[in-house]
């Protein structure tokens, strides 16, 4: 979705043919064509804990190297780097799947009445 191309360090995907690529084009592509949200980095419809690892995992939050980053390293406001700025964006988006991760790290109601 983002990345390094002939035209520099942006979206690369036109749905505009004739028109400058912006944010609607990369909503579009999440929401209708992807079914994924700003923060997804490994879409898979969910932005979440798995993500965040992922993308601190690639090491280039707001390191020295200029452009260096895409989508799946945190890149999520298409400007080629992970920064502050793309966490924020992801938050802001509403987006942070937060039943997730309870759900993953919680009894089931089956064990807990058994247990009880």
């Amino acid at each position: 979705m983002c990345g390094n191309s002939a035209y520099g360090n942006r979206l690369v995907i036109r749905f505009r043919p004739g028109q400058a690529v912006g944010r609607s084009d990369l909503t579009l592509l999440l929401d209708g064509i992807l079914n994924a949200r700003t923060g997804d980095a490994n879409l898979d419809g969910r932005f979440d804990s798995s993500d965040l690892i992922c993308v601190f995992q690639s090491g280039e939050f707001e390191d020295a190297i200029a452009d260096n980053s895409n989508w799946t390293e945190g890149d999520w406001n298409c400007d080629g780097e992970f920064t502050t700025g793309d966490l924020v964006a992801a938050f802001q988006s509403g987006g942070y799947d937060f039943d997730a991760n309870v759900a993953d790290s919680t009894p089931s109601a089956t064990a807990r009445s058994q247990s009880g």
